[in-house]
């Protein structure tokens, strides 16, 4: 027989065996109810573990999607740091794309 080493301690195969059967028995005269809340709580954490990971790259998402559509919309008026020069640019710019229409 092949000794496994539990715990620090080397066992033979039917030392071992008989650990196992010996949990699996405690682990079945367990409450269900005590194991199922047990469960819920684990399973709990998981799900909001990833709910949290989507609600992060639903944000991230619409970041970008901002940011995509700034760009868009970007145009060198944007470049012009006093604001009465910006606004009169974008109206020269939407004064004359209006001609070309």
């Amino acid at each position: 027989m092949k000794d496994t080493k539990v715990g620090g301690k080397t066992k033979s195969k039917a030392e071992t065996t008989e650990a196992l059967m010996i949990q699996v028995r405690d682990e079945m005269r367990e409450d269900i109810d005590h194991l199922l809340t047990k469960d819920r709580q684990h399973f709990d954490r998981k799900f909001d573990a990833v709910v949290d990971g989507l609600f992060e790259m639903k944000n991230v998402v619409h970041r970008s999607t901002d940011r995509v559509i700034t760009a868009i919309h970007a145009g060198p008026h944007d470049r012009i740091v006093d604001m009465d020069l910006h606004k009169i640019w974008k109206e020269m710019v939407r004064a004359q794309s209006a001609c070309l229409v």
